[in-house]
């Protein structure tokens, strides 16, 4: 069954360069592909969040330059993340 999981896959760049990233397979099997997509835009805001946090450790405060832009293709997806009556 593990040939069934979908991929997570992101990249978190901070003034151009890339600073963290991920590209593995997700634990669980989704049923959808709006599911596994919802995954990983909760899993990319977890680490931007944990990045952000850190950087504020070495007083490196990101700047309105380096807000948060999350990209996807999948229109289900983009809505059911902007509905907050699913959480």
């Amino acid at each position: 069954m593990n040939e069934f999981r979908s991929i997570t896959g992101y990249v978190i760049t901070l003034s151009g360069e890339v600073i963290s990233w991920c590209n593995k397979k997700q634990d669980y099997m989704a049923l959808s592909t709006t599911k596994a997509e919802h995954v990983v835009y909760s899993v990319a805001t977890q680490e931007v969040i944990w990045t952000w946090s850190f950087l504020k450790d070495f007083n490196l405060t990101p700047t309105a330059d380096d807000s948060v832009h999350m990209l996807c293709d999948n229109t289900a997806t983009i809505q059911f993340t902007k509905d907050l009556k699913f959480y």
